[in-house]
Formats: structure tokens, C-alpha cells, sequence
């Protein structure tokens, strides 16, 4: 196995699977480019205003959100810190609400995986939705 040089350049390819049983399988792809022993970040979605007091409005991220780092672990193998958030409007809500409902599902860990091969690093079961979220990574070396 080849040793990884220090913040060598890697790229993350992570695969978020939903299964719903009113919508069938849905598979969505985010990749991004980053070096290792640094946290790279995804943020897919949109800023939602929520009113936090008389006259103060706060934004909260709604959407995907992947906060992940690579660091080399044993024998080649890859130390993967990721941190997972998927988060959308709670449905029935009035257009226009002020004081949004998100539902929110998170997970995430410290996960040793080899590079250049898929890993299923989690599979969530949503009891609010009913659906069932599988999340795979492929962490490859950059030449």
C-alpha cells in the first residue's frame, strides 16, 4: 500500500439513497474535491427564515448538509470522520409560516474504509416518513 502524504489531494463521492414507500428509490450524488486531515463541506438546499423573536428572523440550512475529513488510518486504509444531515419542511405547514416545522434526520461517525471502493456507512430507517435513507461513500487518492 502506498502511504497518504500529508493533506494529499482526495476526492469524495457520496451517495444518499431514499426509499419511500409513496415516492419508490430516489438516489442523489454529491462530490466535491479536498486534500486529507481537512474537513471539506456540502451544503445542498436552500436558507429558510425562521422568526426567533418580536423582530429577529434566524436562517436554518434545509437540505443536505455533509461535513466530512480523510485521514490515513493502518495499511493504507482511510480514517473517514463524516457528519450527515438531511433536513426538509415538515409537509401540512401554511406557505407562509413564520415558525417552520424541520424534520431532520442526522448521523454520522469516524468509519475505516479502503480507498477507491464503496462503503455503505449508513442505513436509517425514518419513522415520520416512513422512508429508508442509505448512505454510501467512495473516498479515491488523487494522482
Amino acid at each position: 500500500s502506498i502511504a497518504w502524504a500529508e493533506n494529499a489531494p482526495v476526492q469524495f463521492a457520496f451517495t444518499i439513497t431514499e426509499s419511500s414507500p409513496t415516492k419508490g428509490t430516489v438516489a442523489r450524488k454529491y462530490e466535491t474535491i479536498g486534500v486529507t486531515n481537512e474537513f471539506m463541506r456540502i451544503n445542498a438546499g436552500e436558507r429558510v427564515p425562521v422568526r426567533a423573536g418580536d423582530d429577529k428572523v434566524q436562517f436554518t440550512d434545509v437540505g443536505t448538509n455533509i461535513n466530512c475529513r480523510a485521514k490515513e488510518a493502518q495499511s493504507g486504509a482511510l480514517s473517514l470522520e463524516c457528519h450527515f444531515e438531511r433536513s426538509s419542511v415538515a409537509p401540512g405547514q401554511p406557505a407562509n409560516t413564520q415558525t417552520p416545522r424541520i424534520h431532520t434526520t442526522r448521523t454520522g461517525g469516524i468509519y475505516i474504509v479502503k480507498p477507491g471502493a464503496s462503503t455503505q456507512l449508513a442505513r436509517l430507517d425514518d419513522p415520520v416518513t416512513g422512508s429508508q435513507i442509505q448512505i454510501d461513500a467512495l473516498v479515491s487518492r488523487i494522482p
